[in-house]
């Protein structure tokens, strides 16, 4: 026995929710790609300082 049974499914309301969903997650996934981006410029910068701090110390430990 679903519960909803007795009563007819209001599908103009269904289909709103359905659309803020979608258009909630659309949002969502923007906000994702932007902090994405962010967090791949954070590695390269990180992984630039690193590869100059060894280069840097093996300079100095070669010269």
């Amino acid at each position: 026995r679903w519960p909803h049974q007795g009563n007819p499914i209001d599908y103009r309301r269904l289909a709103q929710t359905l659309l803020e969903e979608r258009e909630k997650k659309q949002v969502r996934e923007e906000e994702v790609s932007a902090t994405d981006k962010v967090t791949l410029f954070a590695i390269a910068i990180s992984i630039l300082v690193l590869i100059g701090a060894l280069g840097f110390v093996l300079g100095a430990w070669l010269l």
